[in-house]
């Protein structure tokens, strides 16, 4: 149990550290900058977004593709998990963002890895929130092709990233502890059939703390799930300054010299 609990505390949670990981497990440099590569476009686009539970969004990308290294998932499933959040922006409460547009689209083909596009929108369409579907998934898994279990292995991975640290006591996307623990032993039961040892361990290990914990509603956050950070904050921009910012940019852009 020791080193299981140290398997969680070295997951990723910043660029540095992802780095450092995929260097560790024996990545190359080439794909390193790969990685690098989709971690920027994973900045831009989370940029301002949060999870129910406080986390920034981007680092909840991180260690979703984190725990896919450790289930050594091959490279293009890691940065589908880095990027797995692309198409589904619009979800998120109080966005004002849009999906699936054309500029989206050839950031992502830019990357250059052919069906990246096409695996995050079977993320997004496959069917996972009822426990109709979980269980469906449970009897037909054996009749799955690699590249949809492979989805799986990238849900069941955001499912245990949104529940370490025991995130998701922190907000209100699940009040109904019977049905959370029934969605657990679900994906204790998929993480199974899929050869998923760490995840199994870990959800087994939230499982039997679930029991113990309880959170005080005053500590809880009142968002059930994601969310985009309003236009109304502390700091607000001088639009003085943001248009001096543009004045000099379009100079150095058209100037002669």
């Amino acid at each position: 149990m020791v080193v299981l609990i140290t398997q969680v505390n070295s997951l990723a949670q910043t660029y540095p550290q992802l780095m450092n990981q995929l260097r560790d497990c024996g990545y190359s440099q080439e794909e390193m900058e790969r990685v690098r590569e989709v971690f920027e476009l994973a900045l831009r686009f989370s940029d301002g977004i949060y999870r129910a539970s406080g986390v920034p969004l981007v680092q909840h990308l991180i260690r979703t593709a984190s725990i896919l290294i450790v289930e050594k998932q091959s490279l293009k499933i890691v940065i589908v998990g880095l990027l797995h959040a692309a198409f589904v922006l619009s979800r998120f409460e109080s966005s004002l963002r849009s999906t699936g547009t054309r500029r989206q689209r050839l950031g992502l083909e830019r990357i250059g890895e052919e069906g990246i596009i096409r695996t995050l929108q079977d993320y997004e369409s496959i069917g996972w929130y009822s426990e109709e579907e979980l269980n469906e998934h449970l009897h037909q898994i054996h009749t799955y092709s690699d590249s949809l279990r492979s989805v799986l292995v990238i849900r069941l991975a955001n499912e245990l990233e949104d529940r370490l640290d025991h995130a998701s006591d922190y907000d209100a996307s699940d009040t109904e502890a019977e049905r959370s623990v029934r969605r657990l032993e679900k994906y204790v039961a998929l993480a199974e059939q899929l050869d998923l040892d760490f995840l199994v361990e870990n959800f087994k290990l939230i499982l039997d703390q679930s029991r113990e914990l309880s959170v005080p509603d005053s500590l809880t956050r009142p968002y059930f799930r994601g969310y985009e950070m309003p236009e109304k904050r502390m700091w607000r921009k001088s639009g003085i300054r943001i248009l001096a910012k543009s004045i000099l940019s379009w100079i150095k852009k058209y100037s002669p010299i």
